[in-house]
């Protein structure tokens, strides 16, 4: 999957680690947002700049971040966790999201950065063929267009069907 020109925002407090997943995800070609070490730093960063992706340490400063993973979800921003417990530790709401247990790899956190943008292909794919292409219109789309059109013309009844005006000058 390509990441160029992908923006992620990075949420972790510990420097190093922020500093070289930011690094190795700009080698990659993505605009790497961060990192941000506390929730209201994160906050203020999506508040300037529309992202495409975040990656949130479940814990900042012993605060978690699960109101933020909150907003970035109903935003319909795709979220990796980084925890030190492990997937274990995501509430109810997040657990089906990818989840890498720290201290992991760089590189192992851009091929998951990569992965959410593959998974999100994929359900608009599977969303898409749901829907008939061009072309491809059903029997009962193609009934829904024809009774449409039928009554756009006024009265339901097709246009040959109508009687003439009346003539009211005699």
């Amino acid at each position: 999957m390509d990441l160029k020109d992908k923006r992620i925002l990075v949420v972790e407090d510990d420097q190093a680690s922020g500093t070289a997943i930011c690094q190795a995800l700009r080698l990659q070609g993505c605009v790497a947002i961060g990192p941000a070490p506390t929730i209201f730093y994160a906050s203020q960063l999506l508040g300037r700049r529309p992202v495409d992706a975040a990656i949130l340490d479940t814990r900042l400063y012993g605060q978690d971040v699960f109101e933020l993973a909150d907003l970035l979800a109903r935003r319909g921003i795709p979220i990796l966790f980084l925890a030190e417990a492990g997937a274990g530790t995501l509430p109810e709401g997040h657990r089906d999201r990818p989840c890498l247990a720290k201290p992991c790899p760089e590189q192992e956190v851009v091929r998951a950065v990569a992965g959410l943008f593959l998974a999100e292909a994929r359900d608009a794919q599977a969303a898409s063929d749901h829907f008939p292409r061009d072309g491809q219109a059903g029997r009962h789309e193609r009934l829904i267009r024809t009774i449409c059109a039928v009554l756009r013309r006024g009265d339901g009844r097709p246009l040959a069907a109508r009687s003439p005006p009346l003539d009211r000058t005699n």
